[in-house]
């Protein structure tokens, strides 16, 4: 199945460009497919590192109620 694909126009680097020129010729891969798989790489990058710092967090919010909670008990509990 085909996904459907937008045009993207850009400004980059002189520098930038020439590398991705060489990397292109040796991989004989199309600009547009390299380009395509980087940022799919550097999205999934930034969203494991969303879910790393959420789950992080979630761990700081157990171990506060986890706190709470034996306080708790320790005014209620003999």
């Amino acid at each position: 199945m085909n996904k459907a694909k937008a045009r993207l126009s850009a400004t980059i680097d002189t520098n930038l460009l020439t590398r991705l020129n060489k990397v292109i010729r040796k991989e004989k891969v199309t600009r547009s497919s390299l380009i395509e798989k980087a940022l799919e790489q550097l999205l999934k990058q930034i969203q494991e590192k969303e879910l790393e710092t959420a789950y992080q967090n979630m761990k700081e919010d157990d171990q506060e109620i986890a706190k709470l909670a034996l306080h708790a008990q320790a005014e209620v509990l003999p």
